[in-house]
């Protein structure tokens, strides 16, 4: 059970362990080597605004409006799941790490208990305690510090996450919603979130455009910043894709209007599963094409057509009052409510969530697949045509470019040019006048 403790008291009372390990972090402005304590369990909760899990997160609030009303040991709990379950291989190999020569990194936390850093090595030592009760495994090794501000913590845990032993990668939908919160409605400046996370201008400003991509998206599917949708979906590649279409367009709002429509449209419908290469190499042909206009109004009539899904109820066994959640059982959780450690509604309303949002969308895509196959037909017709075009008109772009280079060649400097120069200039020439009786003879 969760024990509210100030560190710096204990440590000021020799009430912590300390180590013979150091770790060197950045704070209050320079390098120091802090000394690394040994923290029983109990005085430590998870940094609910890790990056890492904010789209579990964002879904969890989206079902029951915060973790406010939790206490810490229940708000534990959840997080830990969300934690696991991102990568559930890695963690059970970090699990056997630590029990054959335990806990090698030291991690970061706050004197309230906090967890900065080390939200992966925490969730294992704390299954391996309540699948163990030893008492080895109710420590968690890490230095503690003090007066520090929630920007300075968000900016301390970016730092964290880009150091020399790299943790866990985020998710790609994870890393633009971290952006969203930090840098388009956060208080991080482009710039001291690009130093922070030791990224690029350019990177920083593809994610955000890739971000406010994402919320457009979902508010156009009427899934208001409900970002594990985007997850579900795993939009980072064709979101990627649309950026790079929208630039393009520049400041031609008047098209990238009808674009929008068009690619928000087929991402929500998918022809293909890779919607990514699909808008790669499909539709961005069309879209930069001069037969657009004629492509949007038939797909329009296509749109027409498309039947709208209501929101679908998921059946829930009152006899046992659970939902079955296969994703967790694949996890290895299964009905083990010892280990879960909090109650089964909870866990069950976020995946049932969840399950209404991903049946809702593939019952919009199954109850049209004929405007599916058609807008699929109706690419691939304007694509086949266009490219055929392009390809039908190549000889006289190549021939005109032949022209232009000719029309500069210098005469008087062929003029003053030696005989052996003149005769390699002859032997072009006769070359370039066979290429040209056989241009001539098909037409």
């Amino acid at each position: 059970m969760y024990e509210k403790q100030n560190l710096k008291v204990l440590i000021d009372e020799n009430k912590l362990i300390k180590t013979n390990a150091t770790k060197r972090i950045r704070y209050g402005g320079r390098n120091e080597d802090m000394p690394v304590y040994r923290i029983n369990l109990k005085y430590l909760y998870y940094n609910d605004k890790n990056g890492r899990i904010s789209t579990d997160m964002n879904e969890y609030t989206d079902n029951n409006g915060g973790m406010e009303s939790l206490s810490v040991d229940e708000r534990n709990d959840i997080i830990e799941k969300f934690i696991y379950n991102t990568d559930v291989a890695r963690n059970e190999k970090t699990k056997r790490n630590i029990k054959e020569i335990g806990q090698q990194k030291a991690g970061v936390v706050l004197e309230d208990g906090r967890i900065i850093d080390g939200n992966r090595r925490f969730t294992c030592l704390r299954q391996l305690y309540k699948e163990t009760q030893n008492s080895k495994y109710g420590y968690f090794e890490a230095i503690v510090l003090d007066g520090l501000s929630d920007k300075e913590i968000k900016r301390l845990e970016l730092e964290l996450q880009q150091g020399e032993d790299k943790p866990l990668d985020y998710n790609p939908i994870a890393k633009l919603v971290e952006i969203y919160d930090y840098v388009i409605n956060g208080e991080f400046s482009k710039q001291e979130y690009a130093n922070s996370t030791n990224l690029t201008m350019a990177e920083v400003n593809l994610r955000i455009d890739k971000a406010n991509l994402m919320v457009d998206f979902l508010d156009y599917i009427d899934k208001k910043d409900k970002f594990y949708i985007a997850k579900a979906m795993q939009l980072d590649g064709p979101l990627q894709e649309i950026r790079g279409i929208k630039n393009k367009l520049k400041n031609d709002e008047d098209k990238w209007a009808k674009v929008r429509v068009i690619l928000y449209y087929y991402l929500k419908l998918s022809p293909e599963e890779d919607m990514g290469k699909y808008i790669r190499n499909r539709l961005e042909t069309v879209i930069f094409s001069e037969r657009f206009e004629e492509f949007f109004e038939k797909q329009l009539q296509i749109m027409e057509n498309t039947k709208e899904v209501i929101e679908p109820s998921i059946e829930i066994d009152d006899s046992e009052d659970t939902i079955e959640v296969p994703s967790l059982e694949d996890s290895g959780f299964g009905d083990n409510k010892e280990n879960n450690g909090f109650s089964n509604n909870t866990i069950e309303d976020i995946e049932s969530e969840k399950a209404r949002d991903m049946e809702q969308i593939r019952k919009f895509r199954a109850e049209n697949e004929k405007a599916q196959s058609e807008s699929s037909n109706l690419v691939k017709s304007f694509e086949g045509d266009i490219r055929w075009e392009a390809s039908r008109r190549k000889p006289i772009e190549q021939l005109s470019e032949v022209s232009s280079k000719a029309s500069v060649v210098d005469i008087i400097a062929i003029s003053k040019m030696s005989s052996d120069e003149k005769n390699e200039i002859r032997k072009n020439i006769n070359e370039i006048k066979e290429i040209i009786n056989k241009i001539e003879s098909v037409l």
